[in-house]
């Protein structure tokens, strides 16, 4: 036979599991929600990153395309699909062999070896979830860069 501290403490369980899922639930749909909400953003940080590849690739070809800019601009943004208002910037520069730092590509290094001349294509686009979440800046810009050495 039961007494009635025993039903009385029953009672009280089964009314904390439902506060306990209640709790549980909200927490699941909160966190399946800010997956829905960011995934597409980690599918458009893949696209700048491959539009960044693309103009750097379309750089390295060549001195010539290195410093064709607006050329590797095109080539990063026409390889981005599905992704509005990205924008672009390509840049060249040279680095002497052994030395440390940047050095403009129209003089010689110092000790008479050639240049090493590099395409470098930055990629960035701005992201503004659907939803707020706390101790998250928004709006959230996303830049992926992409350097090779021109051939």
């Amino acid at each position: 036979m039961k007494s009635r501290i025993q039903t009385r403490r029953r009672g009280r369980q089964r009314g904390s599991a439902l506060v306990e899922m209640a709790l549980g639930v909200t927490l699941m749909v909160y966190l399946l929600i800010g997956a829905i909400d960011y995934g597409p953003m980690f599918y458009n940080i893949i696209e700048l990153d491959s539009g960044a590849r693309a103009g750097a690739v379309y750089g390295s070809q060549s001195t010539a395309h290195a410093a064709d800019s607006a050329g590797m601009q095109d080539q990063a943004l026409a390889n981005i699909l599905n992704v509005r208002n990205v924008t672009a910037a390509a840049s060249q520069y040279c680095e002497c062999p052994g030395v440390t730092g940047t050095h403009d590509c129209t003089t010689a290094c110092a000790d008479g070896s050639s240049l090493m001349v590099y395409a470098k294509v930055t990629t960035t686009w701005t992201y503004v979830p659907t939803l707020r979440y706390p101790f998250v800046a928004y709006p959230i810009t996303m830049s992926r860069t992409a350097t090779m050495r021109a051939q």
